[in-house]
């Protein structure tokens, strides 16, 4: 009502005023006031309220901290489904912190994304997530998890943008492992489409590597579009060498052989792969997640 409203704009003033700690205690508890009552929408609304105030005049870890009681305690609380709405308002405050690469926007977007995940349809949240996620992983020059994200996300061209920048940081003869790699995770998500563009965009630089390696996965990509499983072994035996390079290459060919062509897997494959599809939270700043997020292994959405 209207008392509720006079409160939120005499908060917005404090924080106009700068006296951002007083003003963001003052919106938890109102938060939990509302909340304790199981009044959602008044919770909801002030909670909106402070973090978009706070992250206005760029009080970013007053707004993450406001912004994880939304994830953390308002959405568990009022039954929030992962629908539209929800992923709205997450968007919503990721757009209002702007530039900011802080650990706190960081840990919102995880969380946001852990959220969707366990509540959604899809095992590893959405897409777009993922996408904002690997682009502020990517600011912050955090190539490999920005990787995990971008395998998951809407943008193979933003990726093979980093790819490209990220080998320039590496060694000459192991610029050929960047690409490799980033194809090989597609291609054990079932995603041959995206693995296909990533490829086609690296190799177009006129300085693109070239080597045993990156044939094997050029004549891969192309083996991928036919049923042709006796191409696929006679293709991973003749490149055996270079297969080695990375110890983890032979256990995505094992998952992709699996799920291109029904061959079955190694009986230690399961937990790699498991690893691999479910890591992608457990990046930078906390550690590992405590939960898996994903219980139906490579799916892609």
């Amino acid at each position: 009502g209207r008392g509720a409203s006079n409160v939120l704009k005499k908060l917005e003033k404090s924080v106009e005023d700068g006296d951002f700690y007083s003003a963001q205690q003052m919106y938890k508890t109102l938060f939990h006031r509302n909340l304790s009552q199981k009044k959602y929408k008044e919770a909801k609304e002030i909670l909106m309220s402070g973090i978009m105030n706070m992250l206005k005049h760029k009080q970013c870890s007053c707004g993450s901290e406001l912004a994880l009681l939304m994830i953390n305690q308002l959405y568990p609380a009022a039954e929030s489904p992962a629908d539209d709405d929800v992923l709205g308002d997450l968007k919503q405050i990721d757009d209002a912190f702007g530039d900011d690469t802080s650990v706190g926007r960081v840990q919102f977007m995880k969380a946001a994304l852990r959220w969707m995940a366990k509540q959604g349809t899809s095992s590893s949240g959405p897409a777009e997530l993922h996408t904002r996620l690997a682009h502020l992983f990517w600011k912050q020059k955090d190539f490999a998890s920005a990787q995990r994200h971008f395998v998951r996300s809407t943008d193979p061209q933003g990726f093979s943008k980093m790819i490209i920048e990220w080998q320039k940081g590496g060694y000459q003869s192991e610029q050929d492992l960047f690409i490799a790699r980033a194809v090989l995770q597609y291609l054990a998500l079932h995603n041959l489409r995206d693995a296909n563009i990533v490829f086609d965009e690296v190799m177009k630089q006129p300085d693109s590597p070239n080597s045993p390696l990156i044939n094997f996965i050029k004549f891969l990509l192309l083996t991928l579009e036919r049923n042709a499983l006796p191409l696929y072994n006679v293709l991973v035996e003749k490149y055996r060498p270079s297969i080695r390079r990375d110890p983890a290459f032979q256990q995505y060919l094992d998952h992709i052989a699996h799920l291109f062509y029904g061959v079955s897997p190694p009986a230690n494959l399961s937990n790699f792969i498991g690893d691999l599809l479910n890591n992608f939270l457990g990046d930078s700043a906390e550690g590992r997640v405590s939960e898996d997020v994903s219980d139906q292994g490579g799916t892609v959405d």
